[in-house]
């Protein structure tokens, strides 16, 4: 989960089945250690949590560089400019704007509660942050999918 940690790296989808599948087959080969004592669903919760954190930090680097656009009338403006590449939405998502971005191709993701997006980038609380187009959007957009295909693979 983390670059430039020690020992080998070890890969598996990011979905709740790859994930139990490897714990128990792939990784103990790779890392060549019995696995036995780790249960999936713990493997499962390290993993999202550890997607979670990098996300976090990647979007905190994000505002550091100015590439985030953050509440509802300054999204909605670069949203017409073409200035976001993506839109991340809290728990009370803004519709018309989340409409608005789909209809014009632009990712939508939901991956915090609005307290926790705010603070990752400064703020309180906040419903609605746009990533500017770049390779900081591009990898805050892989994050956000693979915790989706968390959500999804475990309903």
């Amino acid at each position: 989960m983390r670059r430039g940690a020690p020992g080998e790296p070890v890969f598996a989808h990011p979905q709740a089945g790859c994930l139990s599948a490897a714990a128990w087959g792939g990784f103990a080969r790779t890392l060549g250690l019995e696995l036995a004592d780790l249960e999936a669903d713990s493997l499962i919760e390290q993993v999202r949590s550890g997607i979670e954190t990098r996300l976090s930090e990647r979007l905190a680097e994000a505002a550091r560089h100015d590439d985030l656009v953050v509440g509802k009338s300054p999204v909605r403006r670069s949203m017409a400019s073409e200035d976001v590449e993506l839109v991340l939405v809290g728990s009370s998502p803004v519709d018309e704007l989340v409409e608005r971005a789909r209809q014009a191709g632009c990712p939508v993701f939901e991956p915090f509660e609005d307290d926790r997006l705010g603070n990752t980038v400064g703020a309180d609380s906040l419903s609605i942050v746009g990533i500017r187009p770049g390779e900081r959007a591009e990898a805050i957009g892989r994050d956000s999918e693979k915790l989706i295909c968390l959500e999804f693979d475990e309903t």
